[in-house]
């Protein structure tokens, strides 16, 4: 399933539209005990108890003149309870250093926030990725926060790091 959605921006005198075009793809796992195991680490750092993974499904965002990314993995699951939890996770989120700074990233975080709603998930979730040199690290936890993000550190598995989760 393909879409499309513009983002204005003012560059010098003019103002601007990006295109972007959001591909939804769905993975098909067989979801056996060892990946399991690997998703269960995985959300657990942000906070979630997973009895089982039902499905995944990828949600590419790309502008046509690349000066934006932003890729999504939608994951359905049973908690602890027994109740049915779908998170949309934030695999990676890019706007070009030269068009930074004009509000792209604040409306693709809504863009992103729509999609969130649409497929009824409870949460937007990402890590920060401290190896990213092309932005500091306490610029991007400013970014999030702003935009209405919890910021976490999770030291206590084999994904360490920071964290962001945002209720919907």
């Amino acid at each position: 399933m393909e879409s499309t959605f513009s983002i204005s921006f003012k560059s010098f005198l003019f103002q601007k539209k990006l295109l972007v075009l959001i591909e939804k793809m769905d993975i098909v796992s067989d979801f056996n005990a060892e990946a399991h195991k690997f998703f269960k680490n995985k959300l657990a750092i942000y906070g979630f108890i997973v009895n089982k993974v039902i499905s995944e499904q990828f949600i590419y965002l790309r502008a046509k003149q690349c000066i934006t990314t932003c890729n999504l993995c939608l994951y359905e699951l049973i908690g602890e309870k027994d109740e049915d939890i779908k998170i949309l996770e934030i695999l990676d989120m890019a706007v070009a250093k030269e068009i930074r700074n004009k509000g792209i990233g604040t409306q693709l975080l809504g863009v992103i926030d729509k999609i969130a709603r649409e497929n009824n998930c409870c949460y937007i979730t990402g890590d920060l990725q401290e190896d990213r040199i092309d932005e500091p690290l306490n610029q991007r936890k400013f970014f999030f926060e702003k935009n209405g993000f919890g910021i976490f550190y999770n030291k206590c598995s084999e994904f360490s790091g920071w964290i962001i989760k945002k209720s919907i």
